[in-house]
């Protein structure tokens, strides 16, 4: 949902050759510590992080697996885990040789590992073969439909983080810090903290606003009040101070942007007033040059102001519209047109 609002003409596929062109990884990278129950949560509502190559040692290092990862596995999973850990990236069906377990045990047991935060693929497929798996479960008297994403093209599934790096500690905190700064300037343009509370992996705000000051330093950002109605410390690319003095001058065009909730760009009740919608992937907010409209959480529908009856039929609508990869229909299920 998040890269069909933001990419023109986006197609699914995109994000394969990412991941297999070793560029782009994926995987659950932060799991919670009271996660222990012996049943993991939904690989549908597993939330799963998109990073580039180049920065998996820092969210790796950021973050350690909770210590009851392995002890609450399934007797299928620590199979699949102990077959994977000796003989490194399998592909599916090699999985199914080695850990002795039938294939539609192995795919629940791939599912429960992502859940815990422990493996990935090569290719974004491997995630989707997941999620769509018990929608085209054999049923009596029909028959199996066939689908584009299957656990045989999801190429190699391997570790995250192998156990002795997991013991190890980060040798270099500070220039982590500065790192994931940047990360974090390069999406807002403008970091403060408030508007990190819904960032997962976001450290404690004494640790990153030490990097950011010393970024400060150095010329590479600058601090001031950019956010109106916020307190404390603010920092800014010098391209996003610009990009404000910009907008600011620009005239208003009644342009309206609809994204799903969980995109970092829902803002509500952060830096703009009234309720916060929370970041579930079915909930969706409108903004009309970029002030709140309207919001969509669960069924309801809630207008942010008042409109004539053809307007708000139109507000409605673009609310609810979703853009996305015809061949995406299948796996995305009901409500996805």
């Amino acid at each position: 949902y998040i890269f069909s609002s933001r990419l023109k003409n986006y197609d699914h596929t995109w994000m394969d050759t990412l991941c297999l062109s070793g560029s782009t990884a994926w995987g659950r990278f932060r799991v919670p510590k009271n996660n222990g129950s012996k049943k993991s949560s939904p690989i549908k509502t597993t939330p799963i992080t998109i990073v580039k190559r180049t920065n998996l040692d820092i969210w790796k290092n950021i973050v350690s697996a909770p210590e009851n990862n392995f002890e609450d596995l399934s007797n299928n999973a620590k199979k699949v885990f102990d077959f994977i850990s000796s003989k490194g990236a399998s592909f599916f069906e090699e999985i199914i040789s080695g850990s002795k377990c039938l294939k539609a045990e192995t795919e629940i047991a791939l599912a429960e590992l992502v859940a815990k935060g422990l493996i990935t693929s090569d290719s974004y497929t491997g995630l989707r073969a997941l999620l769509v798996r018990s929608k085209y479960k054999t049923q009596r008297g029909q028959r199996r439909k066939r689908i584009s994403f299957n656990m045989e093209g999801a190429g190699r599934w391997s570790l995250i983080k192998k156990s002795e790096e997991q013991e190890e500690e980060s040798k270099n905190l500070s220039e982590e810090m500065r790192a994931l700064a940047r990360i974090f300037l390069n999406r807002y343009g403008v970091v403060f903290r408030k508007l990190l509370e819904r960032e997962s992996f976001s450290p404690p705000w004494r640790d990153l606003v030490r990097a950011l000051r010393l970024l400060e330093l150095r010329g590479e950002v600058r601090g001031g009040r950019f956010v109106e109605g916020v307190t404390g410390e603010q920092f800014a690319l010098p391209e996003a101070v610009a990009s404000l003095r910009d907008m600011r001058r620009k005239k208003t065009t009644g342009r309206l942007v609809s994204l799903s909730a969980s995109d970092p760009l829902n803002l509500m009740g952060i830096i703009t007033p009234g309720k916060k919608i929370s970041s579930h992937y079915k909930n969706r907010v409108l903004y009309r040059d970029g002030v709140p409209a309207a919001y969509k959480e669960g069924e309801q529908i809630r207008l942010l102001s008042e409109f004539d009856n053809s307007e708000e039929w139109s507000i409605k609508q673009t609310l609810i519209k979703r853009n996305f990869s015809p061949k995406l229909k299948p796996y995305l299920g009901k409500g996805a047109a």
